[in-house]
């Protein structure tokens, strides 16, 4: 008995195991790596949740200002884009929309044209608005990761202004697809001429914006919505307006991390992208009451088409026209 014991003191760790053996340390890299890829996908949406919270934030600020414009303007909402002509256009019926945009065909910084961004600016104070590209602003949503172009010697981001994220519904009383609520009245593509539908009222003088009177559901009308693009509004600093308020439903369009390319449009190597806003399948939307809400893009006109992003003018809901009949 004796000898028995001297023998296990002199032999402390016989019969304990000194690591794992190679199925054991396999099976828990296995069960890590299907933790790491149940979470990872989940911090990535939360991420993302996060950063749709800041674009409906950034979204709300702008309509608030957008809202204090209209009260300081007899309720008109503010046109979407004016030009600067660089010379009077004559009389009579031409408009000269005369001093907007700064810099304008000047040696000051060239800002081009006079957008929403630039008549709500004393509401939201962004700052100067021209310059280099910039972001995290109240008008760049932190998803929105595309390159600008303002085809500059200076190359991609170089004098474009902010990084601009939103675009606002287009209204023309003439178009059967311009039945957003902005205007793009006055002068546009040196053209000067009261007869250019695009920019002016048949009887002449610029197309205004709708009113807030005008709008016949304000809650379930779209005003602005999440567009990502690679230039200011083609080469400019401004808002965007898509010619076709409808495009905002048309199938094809691509939602966002999906873009659609258009080529080289500086000659610098670089492409052009463009695509729809999207968090997880949907897209913030502000609505003309002021709040802003979450929807599926398809869901906001039926009767597009998904060739050319036409509405065929008589399918319900459309949410962008600023006509109660049509929701």
């Amino acid at each position: 008995m004796q000898r028995t014991n001297q023998r296990a003191a002199s032999h402390p760790f016989k019969g304990v195991r000194a690591g794992f053996t190679l199925i054991e340390l396999l099976v828990v890299i296995a069960i890590i790596a299907i933790l790491a890829a149940i979470l990872f996908p989940v911090f990535a949406q939360a991420r993302d949740k996060a950063r749709q919270a800041t674009c409906l934030s950034n979204q709300k600020q702008i309509l608030l200002a957008i809202l204090a414009y209209v009260q300081d303007y007899d309720e008109m909402l503010p046109r979407g884009r004016a030009w600067d002509p660089p010379a009077p256009c004559g009389t009579g019926t031409d408009y000269v929309a005369g001093g907007l945009a700064a810099g304008f065909n000047t040696d000051g910084q060239n800002d081009q044209v006079f957008g929403i961004e630039n008549a709500v600016d004393p509401y939201v104070k962004a700052g100067q608005p021209w310059g280099d590209d910039r972001r995290g602003t109240v008008w760049h949503c932190p998803k929105d990761t595309l390159v600008r172009h303002d085809c500059s010697p200076s190359g991609p981001n170089k004098a474009v202004g902010y990084a601009i994220s939103y675009s606002f519904t287009r209204y023309n009383p003439r178009s059967a697809s311009g039945f957003g609520l902005f205007a793009r009245g006055g002068r546009g593509s040196n053209v000067c001429n009261a007869s250019n539908s695009e920019y002016f009222e048949t009887g002449g003088g610029p197309i205004n914006s709708r009113t807030l009177a005008g709008i016949g559901v304000p809650a379930d009308t779209v005003m602005m919505f999440e567009f990502y693009g690679a230039d200011a509004g083609y080469s400019r600093f401004v808002a965007g307006m898509r010619t076709n308020a409808a495009d905002v439903a048309s199938p094809r369009w691509t939602d966002y991390p999906a873009t659609m390319d258009i080529g080289d449009g500086c000659g610098d190597g670089t492409r052009w992208l463009y695509t729809m806003g999207s968090h997880q399948g949907v897209m913030n939307i502000g609505w003309a009451d002021g709040h802003v809400k979450a929807a599926r893009r398809l869901s906001l006109i039926a009767g597009v088409s998904p060739t050319t992003g036409a509405w065929d003018g008589v399918s319900r809901p459309n949410r962008v026209h600023w006509d109660e009949s049509f929701h």
